[in-house]
């Protein structure tokens, strides 16, 4: 099975933790760079320097090199924490 973003954003709470048990790796990744690109892109400018480093960073390199919830929450202002973490995202 496959989801693109856009597809999986419309699905309901629900639906969207039954897709994430059928997905490959590869497209749960996907879903994940692709939601902290959005997230990158419509922020970028009140995002400070290094925000934005870190979040290039994990985008270029995810999953290989992911970002842990502590770091995430370190990193972002909690209304921003909220946003990026995709367990959050996969829940509205």
């Amino acid at each position: 099975m496959y989801v693109d973003y856009d597809t999986f954003a419309s699905m309901s709470p629900a639906r969207k933790n039954e897709a994430l048990h059928d997905l490959m790796p590869e497209n749960k990744a996907e879903l994940v760079t692709t939601h902290w690109q959005r997230f990158l892109d419509a922020n970028r400018s009140r995002l400070t320097a290094g925000q934005t480093r870190r979040l290039e960073l994990i985008i270029e390199k995810y999953p290989e090199h992911a970002i842990t919830e502590t770091e995430l929450r370190e990193l972002f202002e909690f209304e921003d924490f909220i946003e990026l973490h995709f367990g959050a995202f996969k829940n509205r």
